[in-house]
């Protein structure tokens, strides 16, 4: 359940976006970090705001240009973070999060991303509609210890299912996203992340410690 300071600055993220207010969007934002700490900002903020930025864009109640005026700056904000951790650490453990190709709604693991550098995770970010080939070459040359690949779709990911095998016989790989469903997970044999994105951080801790540890 939300607290009401979340609720507030989700409202605050609503009332910028209608009147397409950067200055008032970034703010609202900037408090939700300062006040809440990135991980319950994205948890209980953003997320839950670009859900109901989905809902009222299919009510009709807001247009194109406020959804892409809220994706946009919510990107934008996303990326500040996941860019402050490209440079290697060692001892880090290191993760590929990627869309398969097809899937062009990448704002959900993005924000995934952002709270994977906040748990010490080092993260590269290949972003939506990702190639195979390329998803595959960067594996070779980085090397992660695990790779998320995240669909709003089922189908985009199951009709992948022999390339995530192939990479997992290198790597940890787990599937994300609202096509990431208990039904996809018995179909290819792989750990689907929990919707809720505190569990899914402790799923991928756990999946990278167990492999390690093996």
């Amino acid at each position: 359940m939300t607290s009401p300071r979340s609720r507030d600055l989700l409202e605050r993220l609503d009332r910028a976006c209608d009147d397409l207010d950067d200055l008032a969007f970034d703010a609202a934002w900037h408090d939700a970090v300062a006040g809440l700490g990135i991980v319950d900002a994205v948890r209980e903020v953003l997320l839950p705001y670009l859900r109901l930025l989905g809902e009222q864009w299919e009510r009709g109640t807001r247009s194109v240009a406020h959804e892409h005026f809220a994706s946009g700056l919510s990107r934008e904000h996303l990326l500040r973070v996941v860019g402050a951790a490209a440079e290697p650490v060692d001892g880090r453990p290191s993760v590929l999060v990627a869309c398969p190709p097809g899937e062009r709604h990448d704002l959900g693991p993005l924000a995934f991303a952002t709270l994977l550098v906040d748990a010490g995770w080092r993260v590269d970010f290949l972003g939506a509609d990702t190639p195979l080939v390329t998803l595959a070459r960067a594996c070779q040359l980085s090397r992660p210890d695990l790779v998320v690949v995240s669909g709003t779709r089922t189908t985009v990911l199951e009709a992948r299912t022999s390339a995530w095998r192939r990479l997992a016989e290198d790597t940890v790989v787990v599937l994300g996203g609202a096509g990431a469903t208990e039904a996809l997970a018995a179909t290819t044999g792989l750990t689907c992340l929990d919707a809720d994105v505190g569990v899914a951080l402790s799923q991928v801790d756990a999946l990278v410690r167990q492999r390690t540890a093996g």
